[in-house]
């Protein structure tokens, strides 16, 4: 997952907020996805670059992220 550099923020940078760089509609697994229903996904979708994945409850709430590079080891 990339990681920010602690060197600050390039001038004609610092007014953009996250909704310049998120993406509006991502892929998102629950906290109770099976390993099927992922492996479907990573299978019918682009997921090349997405580094990692929201996981959210029952309720929509996010409760983590599962980088991409986990999925894949958990899939082989």
């Amino acid at each position: 997952m990339p990681i920010l550099s602690n060197h600050g923020v390039r001038e004609c940078c610092k007014g953009l907020k996250a909704d310049y760089f998120m993406t509006r509609d991502p892929v998102v697994f629950r906290a109770t996805e099976t390993l099927q229903n992922i492996a479907k996904v990573f299978k019918n979708t682009d997921h090349e670059d997405h580094h990692a994945f929201p996981v959210v409850n029952d309720k929509g709430v996010l409760v983590g992220i599962i980088p991409r590079n986990h999925i894949i080891n958990i899939l082989k």
